[in-house]
């Protein structure tokens, strides 16, 4: 007997089930303006009766507060409809660099939406060897100054008109991770909108993740040298590379760190006729020898050479540049690199005991009573970090430990804050939280970032207003990349070199190598002798909240510890250790006063402080 005979119910049912197994999914072609990042497939349901398929309840939403919704999405709102001449008026000087060619306009639309309406002097001097003679290029520019989009600009326009699917056409290698990172950003937003893809290779992000983003048909890739080799060794990359430019930034920086071998492993495998070659740094003139290794690995023989400095601006053939008197061999850390005009030098002279008092008397003159300026904060050891970072959060921001204790104990957290983001890196840190830290800086509009000298090298950090030097650097060349955070892109700046008798001598030292006597510095104005104590009183409750809290945060992560270990032995606890939970308790309790007692001390100085300087018109 048929099936269906005995129960058509279940025959029917069946059928159902047996044509929804049969239901197929079919990838559609994704437009161009949605390739660029975030979306990566559509499907549609083929074969299928759109009868049949149910959609998912809605769920609930939550209401979301305006001005909440405006803090966090205003930076990433993105306005993709732009008037034509207003984009051409106001992009002219990128038009005039040249007669003969044409920008288009898809990537002048992304030049001026982030604020790239007129080229550097460096980027002037590349746009022709670049985009119009297509030469190997020799970039040699003071730090900030716009070095990347001098090879990120022709590599686009290339690709843009005419793209060969399936093949990674450029290849650009950096030294370190957060170069790598600063250098996609600049790739994607020029490439926005357009059908490229841009895929960054570099370690402490999943492996898993990168093969998968591979699948994705990337044009561009940017990578570091490690983790690059090790796709290559394990063939994940086999038959995809067909170079059309390959570029190496921060190039003295591959030989300074030893990783030459890494990158000529990588050279010979992605080599081939007709790459065009872009090299760059800051310091690229004074590596006569490594230059000559590199362009044999590279099979180039006379490049264009392009120099910008505060004295000189000129694109010559490297062979007539390297038989004249301009190239010539120094160590590393005696080179000479310039830094921007628009950057202004003072001095902090202070006793050693002393130097945080200073420094959160300046913070809070030059950063807090201001709307928008960023500050970045050098010291030379990892601990020195942790603590000023505490101590910082503290007084101008929110205390750090309260993320992780009940908010019934809490006194910092949803109160008026001086500053918006208070944190540091340093080379102990996971990548994803450097990065992590390095975009919430970016992001808010009064912050401090405090940080090794991991930070100090090649890394784009927008907008910083203020670079303090709290301890002395090791070198000069130290000294000239960390002062060339700020006064980047024509923008101004200031550095502070804070100085106490034990390292006077260094400080005279590294200022004369960039010719600046110490003695004729700009000094900071000593605080008034009644400020001065409160700015003392504040900081001692702050070190006792500080060492009392990292104290019970200790405690905290051993007892937690310990009633794991009961529970997964089925051992009751004693009275003893309920006695400790609350005691603890009693403990948060008191240092939420404590820190309410700061609260009202700091909030009392620094509104004095506003008054002060309102009353005497003192500017920041």
């Amino acid at each position: 007997m048929d099936i269906s005979d005995e129960n058509p119910d279940k025959a029917s049912s069946e059928q159902n089930n047996s044509a929804k197994k049969k239901l197929k999914w079919k990838e559609l072609e994704i437009p161009s303006d949605l390739v660029s990042e975030g979306l990566v497939c559509l499907e549609i349901l083929e074969n299928g009766n759109d009868k049949e398929v149910v959609a998912p309840k809605p769920k609930k939403r939550k209401k979301v507060n305006e001005s909440d919704s405006k803090k966090t999405d205003s930076a990433e709102e993105v306005d993709n409809s732009f008037d034509e001449n207003e984009v051409f008026k106001n992009t002219r000087d990128w038009s005039n660099i040249s007669k003969d060619f044409t920008i288009p306009s898809p990537i002048l639309n992304n030049l001026y939406k982030n604020n790239l309406k007129s080229p550097t002097p460096i980027q002037k001097l590349a746009f022709k060897p670049s985009i119009l003679e297509k030469n190997d290029l020799l970039i040699s520019s003071e730090t900030g100054s716009g070095k990347t989009l001098c090879f990120v600009l022709p590599i686009v326009i290339s690709l843009y008109t005419q793209r060969t699917e399936n093949k990674i056409e450029c290849l650009a290698l950096l030294p370190t991770r957060e170069l790598a990172v600063q250098v996609k950003r600049i790739f994607f937003l020029t490439i926005e909108g357009l059908n490229l893809r841009v895929l960054a290779l570099i370690g402490g992000i999943s492996i898993q993740k990168q093969e998968r983003l591979l699948k994705k048909d990337p044009s561009i890739i940017v990578a570091t040298p490690g983790r690059l080799e090790d796709f290559l060794r394990e063939g994940k990359l086999k038959g995809m590379f067909e170079l059309k430019f390959l570029v190496l930034d921060e190039v003295d920086k591959f030989f300074e760190d030893s990783s030459f071998k890494e990158v000529e492993s990588i050279v010979n495998y992605v080599k081939r006729p007709k790459i065009q070659h872009f090299l760059s740094s800051a310091t690229i003139l004074n590596m006569k020898d490594n230059l000559n290794s590199l362009f044999k690995l590279l099979s180039i023989s006379n490049p264009k050479v392009c120099i910008c400095t505060r004295d000189k601006q000129l694109v010559l053939p490297y062979a007539e540049l390297a038989n004249g008197k301009i190239l010539h061999k120094k160590t590393f850390t005696d080179t000479h690199t310039s830094l921007p005009e628009n950057l202004v030098f003072k001095v902090i002279d202070s006793e050693e005991k002393y130097k945080e008092v200073r420094l959160i008397s300046y913070l809070v003159d030059h950063l807090c009573n201001t709307e928008k300026k960023k500050c970045l904060i050098f010291v030379n050891t990892v601990t020195y970090v942790y603590r000023l970072e505490s101590l910082l959060s503290l007084i101008l921001w929110k205390d750090v430990h309260e993320s992780g204790i009940k908010k019934k104990y809490c006194a910092t957290f949803n109160v008026d804050t001086k500053l918006d983001y208070v944190s540091g890196i340093h080379s102990r840190l996971k990548q994803k939280q450097r990065l992590k830290r390095l975009e919430s800086f970016s992001k808010n509009k009064k912050s401090i970032l405090i940080s090794t000298d991991v930070a100090s090298r090649g890394l784009d950090i927008p907008n910083i207003d203020i670079v303090i030097h709290f301890h002395p650097p090791k070198n000069k060349s130290l000294f000239l990349h960390r002062s060339g955070r700020t006064a980047r892109l024509n923008a101004g700046g200031v550095a502070v070199c804070v100085c106490c008798p034990s390292d006077k001598d260094v400080w005279k030292s590294l200022l004369n190598e960039i010719n600046k006597n110490f003695e004729q510095m700009e000094f900071v104005e000593e605080i008034p002798s009644n400020q001065f104590m409160k700015y003392k009183s504040l900081l001692k409750l702050a070190e006792t909240i500080e060492q009392n809290e990292f104290r019970m945060s200790k405690e905290k992560k051993m007892s937690n510890w310990f009633k794991n270990a009961a529970r997964k032995a089925d051992i009751m606890l004693s009275d003893e250790e309920e006695d400790e939970d609350n005691m603890r308790s009693r403990s948060y309790k008191f240092m939420k006063s404590e820190k309410k007692k700061l609260l009202k001390v700091a909030n009392d100085l620094f509104n004095d402080d506003l008054q002060i300087r309102s009353e005497f018109g003192i500017d920041n």
